[in-house]
């Protein structure tokens, strides 16, 4: 019974490591297009600081733009920190199964 048990907690090990590598795949994805928007938003802000007029119609124009990269990093963060968890409870998992395998029962005298 044991060492079915400890097969079980190596299975759930094993997805959460891959939930892991998924969410960071996918973190990363996403970090990379935040960045390239928030290098437009920048090039665009840089352009339209030629002038106090400009600087504040650049301003508005991009700020719905800045409130949603914003968002966007703050869900990546929330992301991040479930992969992390998913890394640490994946690895529990493997060692603890790993032991239940391979350390042996005690017997009863």
């Amino acid at each position: 019974m044991k060492k079915i048990v400890g097969f079980i907690f190596i299975l759930i090990g094993i997805a959460l490591i891959g939930a892991f590598f998924y969410i960071k795949s996918r973190t990363e994805e996403g970090s990379r297009q935040v960045q390239e928007a928030q290098s437009k938003v920048d090039l665009g802000n840089k352009l339209f600081s030629l002038n106090p007029v400009t600087k504040q119609a650049g301003g508005y124009l991009s700020a719905p733009m800045q409130q949603r990269i914003d968002a966007a990093i703050e869900e990546i963060g929330g992301y991040e920190e479930a992969a992390r968890v998913s890394k640490i409870g994946g690895i529990v998992f493997l060692i603890v199964g790993g032991l239940l395998i391979l350390v042996p029962r005690k017997r009863h005298l």
